[in-house]
């Protein structure tokens, strides 16, 4: 379970009377969370405000102190069963940052470590990370999760390209990984998550795929406002010359943040003396007169609306990725209407959607 500081996250033991088993109820249940890999106990062994919601099943509402230490805990539960015999259940709990500086949720870093024997546990494991901005994080001490297999819960403080370098000894050895945090509001893409697996007949609850479908999704929404222009809303900054009339170059444009004037003796049009044509994106001063630059505008373009034919679009381009990616793409029969996929003639977006989402947006050349 991960859990940030300051917010509360529920711990649950699960009993049964043997293993497949029915639930079964258990006495004198007791819960300590202690920091690994050592320390002193946070919480407890306590009783106090462990909950029995059903037969067998216990939890515990864990409320992370504000000021408690970033890292990783082991949650402990030691019971008395039917038998009069001792029972111990485990979990092991990280707390991460409160969402960390820009809001940046938790990503989990995995390694493995082996020899020409197999997977191996070392002597010692830590993982430090290469930041965007060229400072490095860490090191912090891996978690184990089986032999061999360790992660670390890191929360990023910036977006970017992050480096992750797993050093170990005893087998001694260094590994490295990318791994790429998007900006806040940058992980949407032009289809939800649930849509997409509801389009690929995907069950809700089997999150197997997840990663490589939000990759999928990610990876379509560039092409396609390339063809209808932007759909997710974003921020952008752009450098501009004066002119009568000045183009954005992403449209449609929902707002002008702020105009900054680069040079020193220009002066910046008020936001209330223009006129924003958003499906456009051409900016004129409501007078009529000429708008001095260099200047730097901050807008955010985007549709507040996604028309249900860039939806429908965007679902045929997921399913044919999906199938082409698996090598499963059927073969359409002699005489039909649309693509045969085969290998040597690869593309990315079909025909159908391709005539769904139309000509370029209107704009300015």
């Amino acid at each position: 379970m991960i859990v940030a500081q300051g917010q509360t996250g529920t711990l649950l033991a699960s009993w049964l009377e043997y293993p497949g088993g029915p639930a079964v109820d258990v006495t004198g249940i007791t819960i300590t969370i202690t920091p690994l890999p050592s320390g002193s106990p946070v919480v407890g062994p306590t009783s106090a405000g462990v909950s029995h919601p059903a037969t067998g099943i216990y939890t515990y509402s864990w409320a992370v102190p504000a000021d408690l230490e970033v890292g990783t805990y082991l949650a402990v539960w030691n019971a008395v069963d039917v038998g009069g015999g001792a029972v111990q259940a485990s979990e092991i709990v990280t707390v991460t940052g409160a969402g960390g500086p820009g809001g940046f949720p938790p990503k989990r870093l995995t390694t493995k470590v082996t020899t020409a024997s197999g997977l191996v546990d070392p002597i010692t494991i830590q993982v430090t990370v290469y930041q965007p901005d060229g400072t490095s994080a860490g090191p912090f001490t891996g978690v184990r999760d089986a032999q061999g297999l360790y992660y670390y819960d890191f929360v990023p403080s910036m977006a970017g390209r992050h480096i992750a370098r797993w050093v170990t000894t005893a087998p001694d050895a260094a590994d490295e990984e990318p791994f790429d945090v998007p900006p806040p509001w940058g992980e949407a893409g032009i289809i939800s998550l649930t849509q997409a697996k509801s389009t690929l007949n995907i069950d809700l609850d089997d999150h197997q795929d997840d990663d490589e479908i939000t990759g999928f999704i990610q990876a379509m929404t560039g092409p396609i406002e390339r063809i209808v222009g932007a759909t997710v809303r974003h921020t952008h900054r752009e450098k501009v010359d004066g002119g009568h009339a000045i183009a954005l170059n992403h449209t449609p444009v929902m707002s002008i943040v702020s105009i900054t004037a680069i040079r020193t003796g220009v002066t910046a049009p008020a936001l209330d003396a223009l006129d924003v044509d958003g499906p456009t994106g051409i900016i004129e001063r409501l007078d009529g007169g000429r708008i001095y630059g260099p200047l730097r505008i901050e807008y955010v373009a985007g549709r507040s609306v996604i028309e249900a034919y860039i939806t429908l679009a965007a679902n045929l381009i997921l399913q044919h990725m999906w199938e082409t990616q698996r090598g499963s793409q059927g073969v359409v029969r002699r005489g039909g209407q649309d693509e045969i996929w085969d290998p040597r003639f690869g593309f990315s977006i079909p025909r159908r959607a391709h005539e769904l989402l139309g000509d370029q947006p209107p704009g300015v050349a």
